[in-house]
């Protein structure tokens, strides 16, 4: 067969089963087999004492406001101890911090980087039952705590994910990451309910205390590590979409790439650590969602996407059967990165029906980014103290 043909098939199959296929078919079996849900009045039932760490590094801007809207959380009755680890910073977040005396601050003049203040915070938690982790720019709806804790009434939750939205104001070049996470967020609902979120969200998220591990320090995606390591351990994590918060966008496109490439980095190093999680004798559903949710999309993605449209044109060109097949891929894909590139070039417009092309625009940009994450990744030139966005 002609290796453009091959090509052809490869790309649009990886991403149709990932994008389409896979969440179409979770839904299908959640809906069959029906999910286990937990009412929020049961919450009482479950873990109350909370340790809440937040790691800090030069959040003079928005640190005040987070301890603020933290010691602000409803919760059940119990404990519940603000630890803030400030390690490294520069500018007044330190001062602030220590001006707020219902918080336990750490502070070290060395910088280490988030995994290592984690495990700071978490060594500092006393005889709390659940970590509560979020990370200083996110903001928490005033019940985010209460139904974060909802899903350990359930003994085999070992974690908890809750909502990531993202700000996005009028003109932000940022619509399409938004809309991104609002696709994301409704196939969390349905892994949780299938078996298990695979990673949760940094922004916010919260682990039974016994289960917890101090995290390797080299680890740059800490939200996805601790989510696989809870998978392989057997437990599971659930996803509490009413547990919400709330981040801006990055202030620039390359604060956002340079954020993107960082996490895509991350991803491939915890991936590289977990791919016992594939073998589907011993890890079992659990398994396939990895694969599909986690695998799939860093690693088959992004080349697909790369060679999805000139696979087209060549096998499209050469009349390969069923032609019609191939002809309408075609059109379809360069509809799409038309589009895409005027997103590009129209982003931050104000017009809201110029706004949708942030999508397309977005999904093009995760991916390369992703690509890029990958070399970095390899070669080895991703720190773990990484330069901090501007949000």
């Amino acid at each position: 067969m002609d290796p453009w043909v091959l090509l052809f098939w490869f790309s649009n199959g990886v991403l149709a089963l990932t994008y389409i296929v896979y969440p179409l078919a979770a839904a299908a079996a959640v809906a069959f087999k029906g999910s286990k849900s937990v009412h929020p009045s049961s919450a009482g039932n479950g873990p109350v004492r909370v340790a809440f760490v937040i790691p800090a590094y030069n959040e003079e801007s928005v640190i005040g406001e987070k301890i603020r809207n933290t010691l602000g959380q409803r919760h059940p009755d119990g404990w519940m101890k603000v630890i803030v680890v400030t390690d490294g910073s520069r500018d007044r977040t330190a001062d602030i911090v220590s001006s707020h005396p219902g918080v336990l601050h750490l502070h070290a003049p060395e910088r280490r980087g988030k995994s290592h203040a984690m495990n700071r915070g978490a060594a500092a938690m006393g005889d709390a039952e659940v970590l509560v982790f979020s990370d200083a720019n996110a903001l928490l709806a005033e019940d985010a705590l209460m139904m974060l804790l909802v899903p350990f009434s359930d003994p085999e939750v070992g974690a908890v994910s809750g909502e990531k939205r993202v700000r996005s104001s009028q003109g932000s070049p940022f619509f399409g990451e938004g809309v991104y996470w609002g696709y994301e967020s409704r196939l969390k609902s349905i892994d949780s309910a299938l078996r298990t979120v695979v990673g949760p969200v940094g922004e916010l998220m919260a682990v039974r205390a016994r289960l917890w591990q101090p995290l390797p320090e080299d680890v740059l995606l800490d939200d996805l590590h601790v989510g696989l390591r809870i998978c392989m351990a057997g437990g599971r994590v659930a996803y509490a979409p009413e547990a919400v918060a709330v981040e801006p966008p990055s202030r620039s496109l390359s604060e956002e790439w340079e954020r993107k490439v960082r996490i895509s980095a991350g991803a491939f190093q915890s991936l590289g650590r977990f791919l016992p999680l594939l073998n589907p004798f011993r890890h079992g559903i659990v398994s396939i969602q990895f694969l599909f949710r986690k695998v799939m999309r860093w690693t088959l993605c992004p080349p697909a996407l790369l060679t999805v449209l000139p696979a087209a044109v060549h096998s499209a060109g050469g009349g390969h059967e069923p032609v019609w097949i191939h002809r309408s891929a075609l059109v379809c894909w360069a509809l799409f990165f038309v589009l895409a590139t005027a997103g590009w070039m129209l982003r931050g417009t104000r017009p809201g029906r110029i706004r949708i092309l942030q999508v397309p625009f977005h999904f093009v940009f995760m991916h390369a980014a992703t690509l890029v994450g990958l070399w970095r990744h390899l070669s080895g030139t991703q720190s773990v103290t990484w330069r901090k966005a501007d949000r």
